[in-house]
């Protein structure tokens, strides 16, 4: 696990004005707080497991603690960080509304205590993408804008409560706000032992184990989401595989570890199960024209792609991702009706692998 420090950025001076309003109800995880702490240390556990089958040990032990799941209704945007701009903004009239009514219910929250916690948890945001990788020339988070959200809430909640813990009137701010958010702003509670730098990478570079320990714990995860952190990994796997030593058998492993959701893959291994998310590879690079290794060209791939739609699984997948480091127009345009029948039930992405950058887009 990686553990590099966070090299500090320059504050972002909030803008205040008006968000959009996003009360909903959504469902809160009740848990008691000891079976907390015994999650939280069963967390930390499971990820220094560097073996895949002591990982998946420690999440059975997870997946076995009782878990309650109630609903309740969230508070309304208070902040936000837009990533697209870099500018952090602030709501003065819903934070004023929300003080006072924690007032009403007899904690005595300032106004000020709480534009401060919120203005606290943003700039982490800002800090998190902002964050250059020495590793990567020095760039920033790439792929920040296309993380789910929960896992951008773990970071910026965990950062922000260790901020403010040590100031008595900011960490109770923090903990009342908290009551009120949606579950995924209490997700860090389970992460609360990990080194906060070390969960940043982890999250940043390989969030797969992530979420695999957030559905073991009873999170539920948007449905089939599609990270493109994990089809990058892959993608760059490929690309690292200067021997040719993948092969249509070996792809669903690669897939496995990536995405944290069972899936079809082709080529893979012969099984009749359908998933939500079916992965097509066309690897035709020099290093793997052996045609033992049972690669697919483009035609190929479309083909299988063709055939898995208008089969039985058509109607379970929603998914289908296209890992590929060559591209057949010709073999598309015959393909396309094909596509063209599912594009109601399902989404469709590419990934061109070109050398060692990768590009994604849908069809």
């Amino acid at each position: 696990m990686r553990n590099d420090p966070l090299i500090p950025i320059p504050k972002l001076a909030p803008v205040y004005g008006p968000l959009p309003s996003q009360t909903q109800r959504t469902s809160e995880l009740a848990i008691d707080t000891e079976l907390l702490e015994r999650l939280a240390d069963l967390v930390s556990w499971a990820l220094k497991q560097d073996s895949e089958e002591d990982f998946e040990r420690a999440l059975e032990k997870i997946e076995r603690l009782p878990k309650t799941v109630t609903l309740y209704e969230t508070v309304d945007m208070l902040g936000c960080y837009n990533s697209e701009k870099k500018t952090i903004t602030i709501d003065p009239d819903k934070i004023s509304r929300l003080a006072a009514g924690i007032r009403s219910e007899g904690q005595n929250i300032s106004e000020r205590n709480l534009e401060n916690v919120v203005e606290i948890h943003e700039g982490k945001h800002a800090l998190h993408h902002l964050a250059q990788d020495s590793s990567k020339n020095n760039r920033i988070w790439d792929e920040f804008s296309h993380t789910p959200s929960y896992l951008l809430e773990i970071l910026a909640q965990l950062f922000t409560y260790h901020q403010v813990q040590n100031t008595q009137t900011l960490e109770t701010t923090f903990l009342e706000l908290e009551k009120r958010q949606p579950t995924e702003y209490g997700l860090w509670r389970f992460f609360k032992y990990i080194a906060e730098d070390g969960l940043y990478w982890m999250i940043r570079d390989e969030p797969s184990r992530i979420e695999k320990v957030l559905k073991r714990i009873g999170f539920d995860l948007p449905p089939e989401a599609i990270s493109k952190q994990g089809i990058g990994k892959i993608a760059g796997e490929i690309y690292d595989d200067s021997e040719g030593k993948i092969d249509g058998g070996t792809l669903p492993d690669i897939v496995s570890k990536r995405h944290p959701y069972p899936a079809v893959c082709y080529p893979g291994k012969p099984g009749n199960a359908c998933f939500q998310t079916a992965f097509f590879f066309s690897l035709t690079a020099r290093r793997y024209a052996n045609p033992d290794k049972g690669h697919l060209n483009f035609r190929q791939m479309l083909g299988c792609l063709a055939r898995h739609m208008k089969g039985k699984c058509g109607r379970t997948t929603k998914q289908v991702v296209i890992l590929s480091d060559n591209w057949d127009a010709d073999a598309y345009d015959e393909w396309k009706p094909i596509i063209d029948e599912f594009r109601d039930t399902a989404i469709f992405h590419v990934c061109l692998i070109a050398g060692e950058d990768h590009y994604w887009f849908r069809i």
